[in-house]
């Protein structure tokens, strides 16, 4: 733990969140940048995307003008057209955020806010924050 504060950047990936999509299984999670990244933010902890299944691939960095320093978790939503080139995902929970993100390059679609609902969420059940979550999919089938 020592470590982890003094060299926060120097930690590997973390948070896999797993999906799938046209045959294919992939995550997504965050990691240290590494070198500069063209509008990608301000991130030290970017977030990625990688095919890892049938055949892994290169991650690819989900570039976020707005990026904090650190960025995790953020929840696949789905694809826009079908495609693993077209992403969408929900990047906070409150102020509620979708980002699109197509080949790497994300942007904001839409926004809205349920303060109340959660500061009362929070209250009752004595919480400090509430964070994304991911949906359990398989990553592959056999057959019957």
């Amino acid at each position: 733990a020592a470590i982890a504060q003094r060299h926060p950047h120097r930690l590997g990936p973390e948070d896999p969140r797993a999906f799938a999509l046209g045959g294919a299984a992939y995550i997504v999670y965050n990691a240290p940048r590494v070198g500069p990244v063209p509008r990608a933010g301000r991130c030290s902890r970017c977030m990625y995307v990688q095919r890892v299944l049938p055949a892994a691939t290169e991650p690819v960095i989900l570039r976020y003008p707005q990026s904090r320093l650190e960025e995790k978790n953020w929840a696949y939503l789905g694809s826009s057209d079908g495609s693993a080139h077209a992403l969408l995902f929900a990047r906070y929970v409150d102020p509620h955020e979708v980002l699109s993100c197509v080949d790497g390059e994300c942007s904001s679609v839409y926004n809205t806010s349920a303060s109340a609902f959660f500061h009362s969420l929070k209250k009752q059940y004595d919480l400090k924050t509430i964070h994304l979550g991911t949906n359990s999919v398989p990553a592959c089938t056999r057959p019957g």
